[in-house]
């Protein structure tokens, strides 16, 4: 039996959102959306939502979905080091916020020689290594060590597996003695025109074991030296704690404001993780168009994408952010695991979570809603508010009750149950929030005190594009790679498509032979397969074109410079190829 759905109404899908159905769920309550559960075949939705990845082969023809095409392998320790590093070569200064990253086994030799010349130059404290799984989550299978070699020598059973290996920040800001990091949430709106938006609030992850600097006798302490939560969940001194400041995982602002209690400037530190945040997007933006080119046939009608990423930030002890890596699909869960016994979980709504994710989750349905459909969420979400001032006048019990609490009492109220609500059972420790204050506002409006602005905040075009526009070289060269790519263009970049580009661009003029040419594919071809044996094929991929770029630039355009060589390589192909100079 086919449901019948306003016009207006917004719908979402939700047959795919899995462990995001919890706060999807709250939020379909919240904005009155109309969920498909089990999807919506003939019609289609407004909104897709998926917990991993975009999946291609039910491909939605309109609507938008919340996973960009190839978002999982662009945020992958190795693709992702990658970007940076490029950018790092090009801009030294902007670029100082990764940890310099290995590919093993690939880069082992690299790695070795590296090394030795670092721990060269330092007496007091030898260099550490952190080194994980190629493709790993949940803080499984990382470990440290001293010296390159320990990695062939330690551990002869990880020979067959992939691993990226990276400089251990060991000079880390310590609260109360503790090792954390924090959790940013970071909302990809769109790639044409390119915007994103930050999550005002966030979580901080603590490791469970006071910190020291690595030695050979506490290397192998993960608790220690890792923060990651479902790792650190599983120890004996994890706390959880309802007090925002205290605990093994809080709140963002609960950790500024520690900050800012030992006399340093919390304003400063958010500033530079916004601009952390903004290079970084702008490093992996181009490899995401060309996938989503790759994707999608052009004027054929599919869907637009949308995407919520978590950036890991690390303080180090002079307040400077390092980013350890972005995820994808950042977990949306509202709930914490408590053991009740040895070997028992237990899976409780975590109030910090759902204070985070909740408004998260909300706010980033209603940014990329069209401006009618947004009004009818907010129409719909202003009929609730004065149903819970309704409630609120006629039982103040209702003060003391989590959000997600709140919301059932509404839907029971709305359905004709109003004398039900008293059912769900209050929790007097967890008090819904707005940014002015308590819910239950005698000085104030109710309907204005729960209208609080939204959690996302634009960093991109404004207040960050004069800092970002010049970053994006590297979408210039994505732009020539989609252009060259031929009729198989989901492939990549064949032998033959790659010499029309040289041809077109007549680099035979500036000394380049088909000889060379074709030695150049070939070398690139290989390197790349044995860097990604998951995606070798007979083409070059984006990042090997990027390195063949280079490589003509620095014959055909010598400089002081690689960005100088590589700016001067580009302009030149644009104007042969009757391109624009400058990305939209």
């Amino acid at each position: 039996m086919k449901r019948h759905v306003s016009k207006h109404a917004v719908t979402i899908d939700t047959s795919k959102a899995k462990s995001n159905a919890d706060v999807v769920r709250l939020c379909v309550k919240e904005l009155g959306l109309v969920e498909f559960p089990l999807g919506r075949k003939e019609l289609g939705c407004d909104i897709y939502w998926n917990e991993f990845h975009y999946n291609d082969n039910h491909a939605p023809m309109g609507g938008r979905v919340n996973k960009f095409p190839g978002m999982v392998e662009v945020c992958s320790k190795m693709t992702l080091s990658r970007c940076l590093d490029i950018m790092r070569d090009l801009y030294p200064e902007d670029y100082d916020f990764y940890p310099r990253t290995w590919y093993l086994p690939a880069q082992y030799e690299d790695f070795c020689k590296e090394a030795e010349v670092k721990n060269a130059k330092k007496r007091k404290f030898k260099q550490t290594y952190i080194v994980k799984p190629y493709g790993g989550s949940s803080g499984e299978g990382i470990f440290l060590l001293k010296e390159p070699k320990d990695y062939i020598s330690s551990y002869p059973s990880k020979r067959g597996t992939c691993h990226v290996a990276q400089e251990y920040v060991s000079n880390v800001y310590l609260i109360d003695d503790f090792k954390f990091d924090f959790r940013i949430y970071v909302v990809l709106k769109s790639l044409e025109p390119l915007e994103f938006h930050i999550c005002k609030e966030g979580l901080a992850r603590f490791s469970t074991v006071p910190y020291k600097r690595p030695t050979k006798k506490n290397i192998h302490e993960s608790f220690m030296h890792l923060t990651n939560y479902s790792l650190n969940k599983r120890s004996k001194d994890f706390c959880h704690s309802e007090e925002e400041d205290e605990g093994s995982k809080r709140t963002l602002s609960s950790v500024m404001r520690r900050i800012d209690m030992d006399g340093q400037d919390s304003r400063e530190v958010w500033e530079n993780i916004e601009l952390v945040v903004c290079k970084t997007i702008m490093a992996i933006v181009p490899e995401v168009k060309v996938v989503v080119h790759k994707t999608i046939t052009p004027g054929k009608t599919g869907p637009s994408f949308f995407q919520i990423l978590g950036f890991d930030i690390l303080l180090m002890d002079d307040l400077k952010p390092i980013l350890l890596e972005v995820n994808s699909s950042p977990s949306l869960s509202m709930d914490s695991e408590e053991e009740v016994s040895p070997g028992v979980p237990k899976y409780v709504r975590s109030p910090k979570d759902e204070e985070v994710k909740f408004p998260l989750v909300r706010d980033t349905i209603l940014l990329v809603l069209s401006p009618n459909k947004r009004k009818h969420c907010e129409k719909k979400r202003r009929k609730r508010l004065m149903h819970l001032k309704k409630l609120m006048s006629c039982n103040e019990s209702v003060l003391s009750r989590t959000s997600s609490d709140v919301t059932t009492c509404v839907q029971m109220y709305e359905d004709g149950e109003e004398e039900k609500f008293e059912t769900v059972p209050p929790d007097s420790d967890h008090k819904l929030q707005t940014q002015e204050g308590d819910l239950h506002n005698p000085d104030g409006d109710h309907e204005e005190a729960l209208l609080e602005e939204s959690c996302l905040k634009q960093l991109y075009p404004d207040p960050y594009q004069e800092e970002c526009d010049q970053f994006h070289i590297l979408g210039r060269v994505a732009k020539l790679y989609m252009n060259s790519l031929g009729v198989r263009k989901s492939a990549g970049m064949s032998s033959s498509s790659f010499r029309t580009f040289i041809r077109k661009c007549e680099f035979g003029k500036k000394g380049l032979t088909s000889a060379s040419v074709d030695i150049m594919y070939l070398d690139l071809q290989r390197r790349w397969d044995n860097m990604n044996p998951d995606l070798s094929g007979l083409t070059l991929s984006f990042q090997a074109f990027l390195d063949a770029c280079f490589e003509i630039s620095k014959i055909c355009f010598p400089a002081a410079t690689k960005l100088e060589m590589l700016e001067n390589f580009v302009g030149h192909c644009e104007s042969h190829l009757c391109l624009r100079e400058n990305e939209d």
